[in-house]
């Protein structure tokens, strides 16, 4: 069963081989590599992987938009981290997610039909929500 902690909490940690996944919240994991491989401005680099839920209707936009501007928002607090979307490959309106992605003012890259396999192994905290082949 995966401990519960704060975001601020596992990031203290995340330096330690003492955890190997985290849940934050209800539907959030995190998962992270023994090795973490730290680009060349020294951040760690997460791989956040959207699920589904509004296109699926499980969820409004509004309602998926908001835990993605929260998770953004809350990691973004710290500058050791370069954050990465991966959204579903065909389900996911791009468009939708150029457009939320605009309104901050990071630097964030958008993946949607690139190889995750590949993604996962270049980063080294992978964030998944709601049910995804992400989290297998």
């Amino acid at each position: 069963m995966p401990l519960k902690i704060s975001l601020k909490e596992y990031c203290k940690r995340l330096n330690t081989n003492e955890f190997n996944e985290v849940r934050i919240g209800e539907k959030i994991y995190f998962v992270y590599s023994e090795f973490l491989h730290i680009n060349k401005i020294g951040k760690i680099k997460i791989l956040f992987c959207t699920s589904p839920m509004h296109e699926h209707g499980a969820w409004t936009k509004k309602q998926e938009d908001t835990l993605i501007s929260s998770t953004i928002n809350e990691i973004s607090k710290s500058t050791n981290f370069q954050i990465s979307i991966k959204i579903h490959p065909t389900s996911s309106k791009k468009e939708e997610y150029v457009d939320l992605l605009n309104k901050f003012m990071y630097d964030i890259s958008l993946y949607q039909k690139e190889d995750l396999i590949e993604l996962i192994n270049n980063h080294d905290l992978i964030i998944a929500y709601g049910s995804s082949t992400v989290v297998l």
